[in-house]
C-alpha cells in the first residue's frame, strides 16, 4: 500500500487496474478487498464493469492505516 494518500479527485471514477497502480497493490488485492466489502464500488450500466471512486479511494487508504 502506498505511504501518502492517493491525489486523485473525489468525483473520478477509475477501474480495477487503475486503482491497483494508484494504491500499488495487486489488482488481486483489489477484487479481495471489494469482496470483503472493504473497498466499495459502483457499476458501469452500459458494460457492467466496477470503478471505483477517488472519495472511496482516500476512505480506503485512510481505513488501512
Amino acid at each position: 500500500m502506498t505511504p501518502s494518500e492517493p491525489k486523485v479527485p473525489d468525483s473520478n471514477k477509475y477501474g480495477v487496474k487503475e486503482v491497483a497502480k494508484i494504491l500499488d497493490v495487486s489488482t488481486a488485492t483489489i477484487r479481495r478487498q471489494s469482496q470483503a466489502g472493504n473497498l466499495k464500488y459502483g457499476i458501469h450500466r452500459h458494460n457492467g464493469r466496477r470503478f471505483y471512486t477517488g472519495a472511496e479511494l482516500k476512505r480506503f487508504w485512510r481505513a488501512t492505516l
